[in-house]
């Protein structure tokens, strides 16, 4: 009998070696584990930018941004996971990726008892979700945000990029301005984030 994927029980047509020893994957799993290597690559690249956004704003001297790699987004159904609902019949693609980010951060927050931001970036990043006015690319680059916000939140508090979470809720902010709703909802939830960073 062949070698089964240590994921799913599948067969397996890869060996990927990592500090825990080899994993055997097969095609879609290691397809999965390639998209969240990348993921994360453009999630860096991302809190670079933001920094540099920042410096030249302070300095006003202007800065090049470092290019953001393009990782494909991968299309779904439905998707439930602990606080974010995702329906193919609302939105055509999302990148998981930042989905699952957030819901993360989410778990984590409620179980360190900071609901006021757990509430604050559930109810924002569903809002994104199911609002049907928001382009995909605005859709995208807010998740995309709110992810990296969910991401250094988890962090602990020295080490935490409050600079760059700083200039992320500025341009959050312009990216709300003008939508529907989601505009107000940014208003009533952005003390909430603001207060937890201590910006």
């Amino acid at each position: 009998m062949g070698l089964l994927c240590q994921q799913c029980g599948r067969p397996a047509f890869y060996r990927i070696e990592n500090a825990g020893g080899v994993v055997n994957l097969c095609i879609e799993c290691d397809l999965k584990r390639q998209h969240g290597e990348a993921l994360e690559f453009q999630r860096d690249t991302q809190l670079m930018n933001s920094a540099l956004a920042m410096f030249g704003l302070q300095s006003g001297i202007p800065v090049p941004r470092l290019p953001v790699s393009s990782v494909p987004i991968i299309p779904i159904t439905n998707m439930n996971t602990n606080y974010i609902r995702v329906e193919n019949s609302t939105i055509g693609v999302v990148n998981l990726g930042h989905i699952q980010n957030v819901d993360r951060a989410v778990t984590v927050l409620r179980q360190a008892g900071a609901n006021d931001f757990a509430d604050a970036l559930s109810q924002l990043t569903q809002a994104v979700v199911d609002n049907r006015e928001v382009s995909d690319q605005r859709r995208q680059e807010i998740l995309e945000i709110l992810s990296t916000i969910g991401t250094e939140s988890q962090k602990p508090t020295a080490s935490r990029a409050v600079g760059v979470v700083r200039a992320l809720a500025m341009e959050l902010a312009t990216l709300f301005s003008g939508l529907a709703g989601l505009s107000d909802l940014w208003n009533t939830y952005r003390p909430a984030i603001t207060s937890f960073f201590g910006i």
